[in-house]
């Protein structure tokens, strides 16, 4: 678990020690966790899983109220894709990471809010 919690954190220098602690029991050591993410994983890069994605989320998104809270240094995904769902309201956050509930929760709670 030390190997994990060192990639992790190496790759989220913005979630705490306890948070880190909390991503190991949580996933690492949860066996069903794990494969079950890794299951989604290998889904995702199987030619055509997004086929159809882009009319879902446009009709979802003139369905109900949509916003995009985005962390500019998210390792994993590019803020650039925050502006691809086709809403009015996009915010990027400066300094946070992949991990916007957790770093910027204040922030989110703001955007949730404004929803009304």
């Amino acid at each position: 678990m030390a190997l994990f919690k060192r990639i992790f954190g190496a790759q989220s220098p913005q979630l705490s020690k306890k948070e880190l602690d909390r991503f190991v029991v949580s996933f690492a050591l949860n066996r069903a966790a794990k494969n079950v993410s890794l299951r989604q994983f290998r889904q995702v890069l199987e030619p055509g899983f997004f086929d159809g994605f882009d009319a879902l989320w446009v009709k979802l998104s003139q369905s109900v109220p949509c916003r995009v809270l985005w962390g500019d240094d998210d390792p994993y995904i590019s803020a650039q894709y925050a502006h691809r769902f086709g809403v009015a309201h996009v915010t990027i956050l400066p300094g946070v990471g992949h991990w916007v509930p957790l770093i910027a929760s204040k922030e989110l709670a703001a955007e949730v809010e404004a929803i009304g």
